[in-house]
């Protein structure tokens, strides 16, 4: 017989009202390799709840020996709708960047998972602009992931089957 034990450190750093998630930690190996993740914007994702993007991430992460995990996004206003995004406030997002940024440091893997859709949307298109520029420096370590039919950037929010793997990220 053989018992185990993990434990799980999360952290989140919020706003005041809680309606903007900077940055959402896990850690279960401090000793291990560190990744961050950049999606489009938090939903239901904390320090405790863990939404399908989040649970896919993890998943894919401890299949592949990493051990930890910072979730960072494009917009810190949390909604499960992409259309509540207009229901930002442009001062309590500028602080954002500051958190990307934090999150590529000592990342040795950085994911791309705001989705392909993003991409080709113009609403996007400054913030993308913006992140795309701080991951630029990193762009050896910098992958998104690709589907059985040869799809990249593909949002971890509809699944992620073995099939799935990790390619680089195109960035043109």
């Amino acid at each position: 017989m053989v018992t185990k034990e993990q434990t799980l450190k999360t952290t989140a750093i919020y706003s005041d009202d809680q309606k903007y998630s900077y940055s959402l930690t896990k850690v279960w190996d401090k000793d291990k390799p560190k990744a961050a993740f950049i999606g489009i914007n938090p939903s239901d994702a904390t320090e405790l709840v863990m939404d399908k993007t989040v649970m896919n991430l993890m998943n894919h992460l401890i299949s592949n020996d990493y051990s930890q995990v910072e979730v960072v996004n494009l917009y810190a206003f949390r909604s499960k709708n992409q259309n509540g995004l207009i229901n930002r406030d442009d001062k309590l997002e500028k602080a954002n960047v500051d958190y990307i940024r934090n999150a590529l440091r000592g990342s040795e893997l950085i994911i791309v998972g705001w989705g392909r859709d993003a991409d080709g949307k113009a609403k996007y298109k400054e913030a993308l602009d913006t992140v795309k520029r701080e991951i630029l420096p990193f762009k050896d370590r910098v992958k998104c992931f690709q589907d059985k039919r040869g799809n990249v950037n593909c949002h971890l929010s509809v699944g992620c089957s073995d099939e799935w793997s990790l390619v680089s990220y195109p960035f043109e």
